[in-house]
């Protein structure tokens, strides 16, 4: 509600969002196998799933998925709340939610919110740990990302089996940090239907060298200190390590699949930044506010909105049946209609779905922190 009126005041004041419609799409460069192949991992643990909130538009789960990482000494728990709209058909289109850096959990379930009140399902993956902190590596960024990647493929594919969702039809959504992994994910993950990314940049090294963000720059002054570098040269050690970075992988995603936003007065993300990557996606549909990084919070709801109406074009097809030998994926079976009582016989009791015990405490983890270096890990 306070966003809302915000962003009314703001539109009031006459702060406008620019749109520039898509270039003319080009084809997408295909990443290569060794590329792929660093976000290779098994799923540790089955992803297990607790209720948590029914209210009019979902019910709200809580799930935990634990993956490793090909080559990685220890597996990677993530938690995850599953969004199930309860007015959407059945199976309906669902959209993948990564949340930004320093977001409260309340700003990253106003999305889910509002992207349900859409009909959208909405799986909503948290971050894991505390994102650079001083105590990581500097190689740690790596590691981090490649976790967070595999940890999304995991949920994914759980939301493929999943009845409610259309399988063909699930799309992912990132603003800020939450934007460069689901740059990664789009590009590692052709099935992916759609995604809105926005603020978000590559040439990470170089962000940490300029940003703004309190957290960077605690980050950068931490690594100089303790080996007795610049901050610059600390950056180029980033440069040499962080190999994911997003610009590299933003030519694999067809241009026609995104839709971009980015904020002209940003500091954080830096503008120049944000326009490179969107210039290496091959400029797909953007809108521009002119506002700054967090400052953007109060277009919020305009966001959404706009990404739930261009989400609901993109996913405007007939929902196809699934084929396991074309999706790869388990079909679940539809339950049996109730066998009519012949004369005299006493009807069938249904099966009651099973409930989560009362007092029972949701699963909860968080993923350990990145292996230091020397480690192995």
């Amino acid at each position: 509600m306070r966003w809302s009126l915000t962003f009314l005041i703001l539109c009031c004041c006459g702060c406008p969002v620019l749109e520039t419609p898509p270039a003319e799409p080009r084809p997408p460069q295909a990443l290569a196998p060794e590329v792929l192949h660093r976000f290779d991992y098994a799923l540790a643990q089955p992803v297990d799933l607790k209720g948590m909130d029914v209210d009019e538009d979902a019910v709200v789960y809580e799930g935990r998925v634990v993956v490793q990482l090909q080559g990685d000494e220890a597996p990677t728990p993530i938690t995850f709340e599953f969004w199930r709209c309860v007015h959407a058909a059945r199976p309906a289109p669902a959209i993948l939610l990564t949340p930004i850096l320093g977001g409260g959990r309340s700003l990253a379930r106003s999305q889910c919110r509002a992207l349900v009140e859409a009909g959208f399902h909405v799986v909503l993956v948290n971050r894991g740990t505390r994102i650079l902190r001083a105590t990581w590596a500097i190689e740690d960024l790596e590691l981090w990302a490649r976790r967070s990647v595999a940890a999304r493929l995991a949920v994914f594919e759980w939301m493929r089996n999943r009845p409610e969702i259309d399988p063909g039809r699930i799309g992912a959504m990132g603003i800020s940090l939450g934007g460069i992994i689901t740059t990664l994910l789009m590009a590692v993950e052709p099935r992916l239907h759609s995604a809105a990314i926005a603020l978000a940049g590559g040439d990470i090294h170089e962000v940490i060298r300029i940003s703004s963000e309190e957290r960077l720059i605690k980050f950068r002054e931490a690594k100089a200190a303790e080996h007795g570098i610049s901050e610059a040269e600390v950056c180029e050690r980033i440069k040499a390590s962080f190999v994911s970075d997003p610009r590299g992988f933003a030519p694999a995603i067809d241009p026609r699949r995104l839709l971009t936003v980015l904020a002209r007065l940003d500091t954080v993300m830096p503008h120049d930044f944000q326009v490179q990557l969107w210039e290496d996606f091959g400029r797909p549909l953007r809108y521009d506010l002119f506002t700054g990084h967090y400052s953007g919070g109060a277009y919020l709801p305009y966001i959404m909105a706009a990404s739930a109406r261009w989400f609901t074009r993109r996913f405007a097809r007939p929902v196809r049946e699934l084929d396991p030998a074309r999706d790869r994926v388990q079909v679940l079976p539809t339950p049996a209609r109730p066998k009519q009582p012949e004369q005299g016989e006493e009807p069938a009791q249904p099966e009651q779905p099973e409930q989560v015990e009362e007092g029972e405490e949701p699963a909860s983890a968080e993923e350990p922190e990145p292996a230091k270096e020397g480690s192995g890990g």
